[in-house]
């Protein structure tokens, strides 16, 4: 048990290091500021008070089993709250870069469709197309201006978004960055057997499993204080009771280590899709500068320069997508083991 709580000791404070070396002074910022995340706090603290009276006030040791699991109910919320924060968080922080990104794409499909309304309104004029041409140049142009109008509005609810979550305006240094996203939570450092003693940490952790546990003891207890003359059929429920609970346990456990699995081929994927990404971006980069290239010295139209900025610009956007992705699974997974994405690991509601 000391191996298994040293190991779990581990786990916490390294996935705090690195989930707060990607996200920088991020959530410590949104702590100190947001209201949200005092309120959680407040909520935490009265919930415990009056958990501690409900187990002073046990009677026996069924009360106290029900004080237990009504523990682990709040510590369940709790863990939602908390995971609903740092979520939005991280969507507050993200947006505002992918609608930069979405707004300078509209500028340029604005600007390609004036440059397409201009060219079709010269082919019209010496005869090559009829005017139905210009009217769909024109539709689409107008399109083109509305969307840009929209993107820089979507712009401007994300600045504002994210100065009511920060109190303070966006800046590139808030964004986290991501140097090393090969490290893994099924890679993490310890003794031989590390994967193992890493999955018996999340199911100890596992609030399902444990509340699963706490149904299977009061279903026990209630059975083994019936008294001896008890009606055979009171007996025969109880053990049935009991039966359900345990399978209900068995469950739960198989539920746990489904949703380790789970996670875990979700960052492995999540990774994997992080650096197809960057690959991608740094492709469609080089293609951008060789179309601005190839349109300074009359090699390529300015529709294929701006065709080739749009498609950079849509890999950048996928590529912030991609990190969203990968830190939000980060704070669920660090949530889970009980520990706190800014690197604080407050003692838990009991």
């Amino acid at each position: 048990m000391f191996q298994r709580a040293l190991i779990a000791t581990v786990i916490l404070s390294f996935c705090a290091g690195m989930l707060a070396a990607e996200t920088g002074a991020l959530f410590a910022v949104a702590e100190e500021y947001n209201q949200e995340y005092r309120r959680l706090q407040l909520d935490r603290e009265l919930t415990r008070l009056r958990l501690e009276r409900q187990s002073i006030q046990s009677r026996d040791d069924l009360d106290r089993l029900q004080a237990t699991d009504a523990a682990l109910v709040a510590r369940r919320e709790y863990r939602r709250g908390l995971e609903t924060f740092y979520h939005s968080v991280l969507d507050a922080a993200f947006a505002v870069p992918a609608d930069e990104f979405r707004r300078d794409i509209a500028g340029l499909q604005a600007a390609r469709a004036s440059e397409q309304l201009r060219q079709v309104e010269l082919r019209f004029q010496r005869g090559i197309v009829p005017r139905t041409e210009v009217i769909h140049a024109q539709i689409a142009l107008r399109a083109a201006l509305r969307d840009e109008e929209i993107a820089r509005w979507s712009l401007e609810d994300s600045r504002i978004a994210f100065r009511d979550m920060f109190g303070r305006d966006w800046d590139y240094l808030v964004l986290p960055r991501i140097d090393s996203p090969d490290a893994l939570p099924d890679a993490l450092p310890g003794p031989p057997g590390a994967a193992e003693d890493l999955r018996d940490v999340w199911t100890d952790a596992h609030l399902g499993l444990a509340r699963a546990g706490i149904a299977a003891e009061i279903a026990r207890f209630r059975r083994d204080r019936l008294p001896g003359n008890a009606p055979l059929f009171d007996r025969r429920i109880a053990d049935a009771e009991v039966e359900l609970a345990e399978f209900e346990l068995t469950r739960a456990r198989s539920e746990a280590e489904r949703q380790y699995e789970e996670i875990t081929r979700m960052h492995r994927s999540q990774v994997q899709t992080i650096l197809i990404r960057r690959e991608e971006m740094d492709l469609q980069e080089e293609l951008a500068r060789e179309s601005r290239r190839a349109f300074d010295r009359g090699l390529a139209t300015s529709l294929d320069r701006d065709q080739a900025a749009i498609q950079h610009l849509q890999a950048r956007i996928q590529l912030l997508n991609a990190e969203l992705a990968y830190l939000r699974t980060g704070v669920t997974w660090m949530l889970a083991l009980d520990g706190t994405p800014s690197g604080a690991s407050p003692e838990p509601v009991r």
